[in-house]
């Protein structure tokens, strides 16, 4: 269950009183609880500043009755909420954990700041939590690379992190094969975003996959797979490599490998025979490795191409390569 909402802190600087607004961690303007068990749940907002939208307020207080709370007498009668943060600068995601709640019942959760003068903010948006638990998923972790370390005898996998206020981990997935069959191979805590793998089967290449799961265990889709040839070492030079299935009929998908000496912006733009655009695939890579890119088969309208000729031009960090890529009826 979501509340939403506005939540306005009024801010005194000198004799001009300016509006500062403290909103939801993962919508502007918003806040959200987020249930992970049947007696707790997650406050999330983003923090206000000291003076205006600049600084750092000094305290938070956080308060939740099971009555409404429309009034300062209300806010002032609800019980006050051990745990809340130390706040962080402006515009910074904040959270708390609010623990010992009854199921089932409708609870009223509210936060207010106060600066080192004293000054305390108005009342923040008011949220009405429903005691149900979050089954949301989180997103599922993006920009993975895979480098091997220790002379082939392991393998560091990344990702960037998810910005989940109820980010509980990740689960890390391996294949001998892109296709499967895929195995959890390691399990980390949501604050970390890397993987060392040190019990490699004996097996050339290896493929991973990323997961993101949450504190109530609801766990996100997998990350694209990318490609890792274990013996190969970490990559010296950008280098497209062949696609596979290569050539594939139409409604199916070519993986195009990419070894990236560095993190980077890279894109990769598939042309028709005749030169013309036909679909754009970005990608920010968080650390060196073997990458790979899908395509569907599909243009930026969503459709599918005319079987043919097509080329995959890879652009990187100043570097221009291209693959051949063949579509049958």
């Amino acid at each position: 269950m979501t509340g939403t909402g506005r939540a306005c802190a009024i801010r005194r600087l000198g004799p001009l009183l300016i509006l500062a607004c403290a909103c939801a961690c993962l919508a502007p303007g918003r806040a959200q609880a987020q249930g992970s068990a049947s007696d707790s749940l997650r406050l999330t907002w983003t923090a206000p500043g000291d003076d205006g939208l600049v600084g750092t307020v000094s305290r938070y207080e956080a308060r939740g009755s099971t009555s409404p709370i429309v009034t300062e007498v209300d806010y002032a009668l609800a019980t006050l909420l051990p745990g809340a943060p130390t706040p962080s600068p402006a515009r910074s995601h904040q959270s708390m954990r609010v623990r010992g709640l009854a199921p089932g019942t409708v609870y009223w959760f509210c936060v207010r700041s106060v600066d080192e003068a004293g000054n305390w903010s108005g009342l923040s948006n008011v949220l009405r939590w429903d005691g149900l638990l979050d089954t949301s998923a989180p997103q599922a972790p993006e920009n993975v690379a895979a480098v091997p370390q220790e002379e082939g005898k392991a393998v560091r996998v990344t990702w960037r992190p998810n910005t989940e206020g109820d980010l509980a981990g990740y689960a890390v997935f391996r294949a001998e094969d892109p296709d499967g069959p895929w195995a959890q191979t390691g399990r980390v805590a949501g604050d970390v975003n890397e993987w060392v793998d040190q019990r490699l089967p004996e097996a050339p290449v290896l493929s991973y996959q990323v997961a993101a799961f949450d504190e109530q265990g609801n766990l996100s889709a997998r990350s694209r797979a990318v490609v890792v040839n274990v013996l190969e070492g970490a990559p010296t030079a950008w280098k497209l490599r062949a696609a596979y299935p290569n050539p594939v009929r139409i409604g199916g998908r070519e993986r195009i490998p990419v070894a990236a000496p560095a993190a980077a912006v890279t894109t990769l733009e598939v042309v028709d025979g005749g030169g013309q655009r036909v679909r754009r695939l970005a990608s920010v890579l968080s650390a060196p490795g073997l990458t790979e890119f899908e395509w569907d088969g599909r243009n930026e309208a969503g459709q599918l191409c005319a079987p043919g000729v097509y080329r995959a031009w890879l652009l990187a960090d100043g570097v221009r390569q291209s693959i051949r890529l063949a579509r049958l009826p």
